[in-house]
């Protein structure tokens, strides 16, 4: 934690987190322009790297201090709308929004976690698995090429590995293994296309969701808009709120976002 204290500090040179795209937002043009040289930096941008890599362990010793950064965007009253939540962290390297998250604040955080480890040390993960890289069960049918697509797209650049169970070899019968995958996974993505709610394909979506439930494992899911509620999986509908998507060059994209935040936030 204090190597990456050490980095997040030198990173927000702003003093909060550097948009995207600083042309989006009201600055002069002599400050756009020492923020892009910055984002631009072979330097600069392997900071960027190594915090991105060190972030999913952070989150997850800053959740087992109690001291997880939460930010909540309440849309304005005219417009309405649901709130949207967002952890800090998450807006320190993609800073997409126009949050100004103070620096002071990440970093008194960061303190808090170092000093909870140093007085008690993290708790132990009893959740052991018999591989050590993490990774994301993806449920879907293995005819839904655009699905495999967006997911692969999405995952890029985050520490999370991709299990799609069609890639693997059988070496026990086919139930035993997708329950021990789905057991050891950080979360399952779950997607409702015409494909997956066919046949016997919606059926092991359906023994997937139970698993994860089972082993209390998060359970995100999307479907095709023009599918009913009665055509998927009861047991949804207790453990995951689903959202829509198209399948079309706008949909993707717009799903491939949903998609990247969700896994960045495990």
């Amino acid at each position: 934690m204090k190597q990456f204290r050490e980095k997040i500090d030198q990173y927000l040179f702003l003093e909060y987190a550097p948009p995207v795209n600083p042309r989006a937002h009201e600055y002069e043009s002599e400050a756009v322009d020492t923020m892009n040289w910055k984002l631009q930096n072979k330097e600069f941008q392997e900071l960027r790297r190594a915090i991105n890599e060190m972030t999913p362990r952070a989150k997850s010793l800053l959740t087992q201090c109690g001291v997880t950064p939460t930010i909540i965007n309440y849309p304005p009253p005219a417009v309405g709308g649901s709130s949207l939540q967002f952890h800090a962290l998450d807006l320190v390297t993609e800073n997409n929004s126009e949050f100004r998250v103070p620096k002071s604040k990440i970093l008194d955080v960061i303190d808090q976690a170092i000093g909870g480890l140093k007085s008690q040390g993290p708790k132990q993960n009893t959740r052991k698995r018999p591989i050590e890289e993490r990774y994301v069960f993806i449920s879907h049918s293995s005819k839904d090429s655009t699905v495999v697509s967006v997911a692969k797209q999405a995952f890029q650049d985050l520490p999370l590995e991709l299990y799609f169970a069609e890639d693997k070899p059988r070496g026990a019968p086919p139930s035993r293994e997708i329950a021990q995958a789905v057991k050891y996974a950080e979360a399952l993505f779950v997607f409702f296309t015409y494909n997956s709610i066919t046949d016997d394909t919606r059926d092991w979506i359906a023994f997937e969701i139970g698993v994860a439930v089972g082993h209390d494992r998060p359970v995100y899911s999307w479907k095709e808009r023009y599918l009913k509620k009665e055509q998927l999986p009861k047991l949804l509908e207790q453990v995951s709120t689903y959202r829509d998507f198209e399948l079309s060059a706008d949909g993707t994209i717009r799903l491939t976002g949903e998609v990247r935040d969700a896994a960045k936030s495990l």
